[in-house]
């Protein structure tokens, strides 16, 4: 079969088991059919979500029912000269592209339970993408551990169920598959791709700026890698200096958002246990902060080891140095915690997806990434640290992932009432809450 008569046989098979559909089109060797399915599913996926019970997507949808529905052009394009100069209103969806968005499925098409079929397949389509590009093939569990474990989690950290931030993560993947793309074709529309994120959250304006100077500045590694190290240790960007030059600009949006995310303290593991103690300890786990110091662990493993420097392509490092300058930002923005926090994920996310690469090569090749002795006991145990994490994205995805992904999710199309997540049918077939 041609990939499109795959893809049409993978649509109908969709709509009887999205699950068995999803499994069935990555077991096959063809990219762009891989990338289809993926995408398709992600938009089945966001499809079966509830209105009332998918997080911070909840606020966004309910809005396009409020305000979009009926919106008139002229007020869209008001709303809209007014986002891009940065003016605040509690009505609209604030930033470009989700404003672009909900304005299409409520006022033009006036379909507003559309909204995240739209988000869906967006998300899904860069993310898909993005998988595509990285994996070639897979790490074995039982001989390449530390590998899997890597892989796994760079997949886990921004899986389809991140989606429901709508804009956050959305333009992450928008962004690194501009750079994947870009590196391998130079073409003008992934350039534009890689400055695209800010219209989809205004917080890459600050977030992208670490990619940006990595993939058109002339950077040296060891550079990158003594600025990384001294982050840690060094302020590089005090706070008064960006909170009073918030102040001093006329970006009503910028400044309400940066007092918000504002703080006086810098958090460590301890006081983020404590924060949230009360809370599963998977949740408390997630948040403390531990699993950023874990992939630390693994960066430092391969810059001692001389990867980064000597041996890493130049995919490789590119999106190893992303990743240690996101991190930079991090460290340098930890008084604004939202960016902060995000930065951080974003710089694990760039060096996880290099050391997979970089494995691939390799393993292809036939060849071992050989690690100095003693560095191998500390790969393992920042491994070991990461595997608790798995507990809080199976748990997240369970609480809100629909039962009917696994079998006839049109059911979920018929009525809101009806809709069901996996953790609320387990609780209903196990008598618990």
């Amino acid at each position: 079969m041609t990939t499109g008569q795959k893809v049409i046989y993978s649509t109908i098979l969709m709509l009887i088991s999205p699950i068995l559909a999803l499994v069935q089109g990555l077991r096959s060797k063809d990219q762009r059919y891989q990338r289809w399915v993926l995408t398709l599913f992600a938009t089945i996926y966001a499809s079966t979500f509830s209105l009332k019970g998918i997080g911070d997507g909840t606020r966004h949808w309910q809005r396009v029912y409020d305000y979009y529905t009926d919106l008139s052009f002229s007020q869209f394009w008001s709303d809209l000269i007014g986002i891009i100069l940065f003016r605040t209103n509690a009505f609209v969806n604030d930033d470009v592209y989700i404003h672009l968005l909900s304005y299409f499925v409520g006022g033009v098409l006036g379909a507003p339970g559309l909204f995240f079929v739209f988000v869906g397949f967006v998300y899904g389509y860069f993310f898909a993408g993005s998988m595509v590009k990285i994996f070639r093939c897979f790490p074995s569990f039982f001989q390449h551990f530390p590998y899997f474990i890597i892989a796994v989690y760079f997949i886990a950290i921004l899986n389809l169920q991140s989606m429901n931030t709508v804009r956050t993560w959305t333009g992450f993947w928008v962004m690194f598959y501009g750079v994947l793309q870009y590196h391998e074709t130079r073409r003008l529309k992934y350039f534009a791709l890689i400055f695209a994120a800010p219209l989809i959250h205004i917080g890459y304006f600050i977030m992208a700026l670490p990619i940006w100077a990595v993939v058109f500045l002339p950077l040296k590694r060891y550079w990158i890698m003594i600025v990384y190290v001294a982050s840690f240790s060094f302020t590089f960007i005090t706070p008064q200096f960006v909170m009073s030059s918030l102040q001093s600009l006329e970006l009503e949006a910028g400044r309400a958002k940066a007092q918000d995310y504002y703080t006086e303290t810098k958090e460590t593991v301890a006081g983020r246990i404590e924060k949230f103690g009360g809370s599963r300890w998977y949740r408390v786990y997630k948040k403390s902060g531990i699993l950023d110091w874990a992939v630390v662990g693994i960066v430092l493993v391969f810059l001692i080891n001389g990867d980064y420097l000597r041996r890493m392509d130049s995919l490789e490092s590119l999106l190893f140095s992303a990743g240690l300058a996101s991190k930079v930002l991090s460290n340098s923005i930890w008084f604004i915690w939202a960016a902060s926090n995000r930065s951080a994920t974003i710089a694990n996310l760039f060096v996880l997806a290099a050391i997979t690469v970089y494995w691939q090569r390799n393993y292809l090749a036939g060849k071992a990434i050989d690690l100095y002795v003693l560095l191998k006991p500390v790969l393992y145990t920042a491994i070991l640290f990461i595997i608790p994490g798995f507990f809080f994205y199976l748990s997240n995805t369970l609480e809100y992932l629909s039962a009917y992904i696994f079998f006839l999710p049109e059911l979920a199309w018929t009525n809101e009432d009806i809709k069901i997540t996996i953790r609320e049918l387990l609780g209903i077939l196990l008598g618990i809450d």
